[in-house]
This record gives C-alpha cells, structure tokens and sequence, in this order.
C-alpha cells in the first residue's frame, strides 16, 4: 500500500463468492465486530504489506472468492475500491497420488530359527548316588532324576500294557501271576524290598 503523502494507513477488506463467470456474487461476513463484516488492517508505513487475519469458519474449502480493498490514512478515504483479486481456499490436508507400482514385494518372507533351550547332555550325580541332574540351561532350568533305596529303574508304560506283559510272561513260565511294580504318571512305584522309588522332573 502506498499513500500519496507517505502517510501510514490501514486496509479494509471485503470478500465476496463468486458466481460461474468469476463475478462477485454475494459478500462474505468475515467478523462480527462491526455492521459491514469487514476485516481492518492495522496501520502501517507507505509502501508496506497489510495483512488480516480471517476466523476460522468463515471461509470454505475449494470454493472460489474474490476480494478488493480500501485504504484510510487517518484523515481520508479512498474514493474507489482497489481492483477485484480472486483466491481459492485449498484443502487443509492433502494426500499423494497412489502409487501404480511398487518395490514392496507382498509374499516375500524373511525365515527365522528358533532353538529350543539346551540343559546339558552331562548329568551331575549326587555323592550317594541316587540323584542325577541336568546342567541348568539358560533360564536356570534343569532336568532332576531320584532313585529310592534298592530300586531299580525300568521304563515308564501306560497300566493296560504292563498288565498284559505280566500276563504272558506268567503264561510262559506256567505258573501262577507275578505282581511286578509299574509306575503311572504322577505315582511313586514301589520296589520289591518295600520301599518307595521316585522318578521325577524338576525345574529349578
């Protein structure tokens, strides 16, 4: 803005929509504040920039306004409205265009191992004997076997097949049936002398 006699001044702003042919069409209420709806720069040198500042809501997206000003340097105004200028109010977000192709491969897979944990194949056996146990893996976890007084150890069978191993084993030998001790997950067997033998898993 510059002002024949170097004067400060401000600005009036008025904005109006636009019709088809780009012609002002129907004024815009930018404020409140007073009865035209028009925004008021504050005062500043010849040959500045004014500038205002619009509420928000009062202008939309994607629609086309026109605006022209009016100068006041404390003592005149200007007689005539400065030349019609448009603008456009663009989105307040916009996204990139998609994307026809791309280096992503969609089925590709990337093969990963995992290991179970190792305890140890060296087992550490108690002075007496009766206990062995696995080193301690990673996690402190180890592996724990105990033996009862005079027991011996024989593998762990479901009930139904060890009673029908007894049965033809007495059958064979012709005589009456022998009871043999067998172990059932979560029970002590019981060895021949009497006593009572453990096998079991322990973590540490």
């Amino acid at each position: 803005m510059t002002d024949a006699d170097g004067d400060k001044s401000n600005v009036t702003f008025e904005v109006w929509t636009t019709d088809s042919s780009g012609n002002a069409k129907d004024q815009v209420k930018l404020t409140d504040e007073n009865s035209y709806g028009v925004l008021v720069s504050d005062f500043i040198p010849s040959g500045g920039t004014a500038e205002v500042t619009v509420p928000e809501g009062r202008l939309k997206q994607g629609v086309t306004y026109t605006f022209h000003t009016s100068a006041f340097d404390g003592t005149l105004y200007e007689t005539d409205w400065s030349p019609w200028a448009k603008f456009r109010i663009s989105p307040y977000v916009t996204f990139p265009a998609p994307q026809s192709s791309s280096t992503i491969d969609p089925v590709a897979q990337t093969e990963q191992e995992i290991f179970r944990s190792d305890p140890g194949a060296l087992a550490v056996r108690s002075a007496d004997g009766r206990r062995s146990c696995s080193k301690s893996n990673a996690q402190g976890q180890k592996v724990c076997i105990e033996l009862g007084v005079g027991s011996t150890c024989r593998p762990h069978m479901p009930h139904s097949v060890i009673g029908s191993h007894n049965a033809r084993s007495a059958a064979l030998r012709g005589g009456p049936h022998t009871r043999t001790p067998f172990t059932r997950p979560g029970l002590s067997p019981v060895a021949r002398d009497g006593t009572a033998r453990t096998s079991a898993i322990s973590s540490k």
